[in-house]
């Protein structure tokens, strides 16, 4: 089914505080949960652990006057997770408060998006009936040396949020340039 008068969409990108600082900048951030676990095979695969290795799991909602608009699980290393309080997971510019905070650099992201149907956790998170379509993001961010730091899986209302890319044909190919850069100038540091 497809709204024949669509609401206004927050333009969803890679970056994705530059996103919300743009076109939604009194969205809130609260921590739903924190724990330290071991990681599940699918987060040790995408983390490329040992099997049980130890992670913090950390589980946030992102809502914007009262209503959500994206809900995500994030599953971290020890080894990047150690600086990490509730105060810093409950940063909207959580990248760079992370990177900082645990330092390292992010060079790289891994990422996929599809339509999956919200599950029950995802339906009660977003407020939206089970089955329904959502846009579905996992992350892996990756380190200078390309070890994964981080795993990120977010889920997005599909009424409020959607895809944002831009991609400039004429730009010489820089491998590595982007978010660190904005990061590194933020810190006082050469990328």
């Amino acid at each position: 089914y497809v709204s024949p008068q669509p609401a206004r969409r927050i333009p969803l990108m890679i970056d994705y505080t530059r996103s919300m600082r743009d076109h939604a900048p009194r969205l809130k951030r609260s921590l739903l949960s924190r724990a330290w676990q071991p990681a599940g095979p699918d987060e040790a695969t995408a983390l490329e652990l040992e099997p049980d290795a130890r992670v913090l799991f950390a589980e946030r909602i992102d809502t914007l006057d009262n209503e959500p608009m994206a809900w995500d699980r994030a599953f971290i290393p020890d080894l990047f997770a150690h600086a990490l309080d509730a105060r810093k997971l409950k940063r909207v510019d959580f990248l760079e408060t992370w990177s900082r905070a645990a330092r390292f650099k992010i060079s790289a992201c891994r990422q996929t998006i599809e339509a999956v149907p919200a599950d029950a956790a995802s339906a009660r998170h977003l407020r939206i009936q089970p089955g329904r379509p959502v846009l579905r993001s996992t992350e892996v961010y990756l380190t200078d040396n390309n070890r994964p730091a981080g795993l990120f899986i977010s889920q997005y209302h599909p009424d409020r949020m959607c895809i944002a890319s831009h991609f400039n044909w004429n730009a010489p190919e820089q491998p590595g340039k982007g978010l660190n850069q904005r990061i590194a100038k933020r810190q006082g540091a050469q990328p």
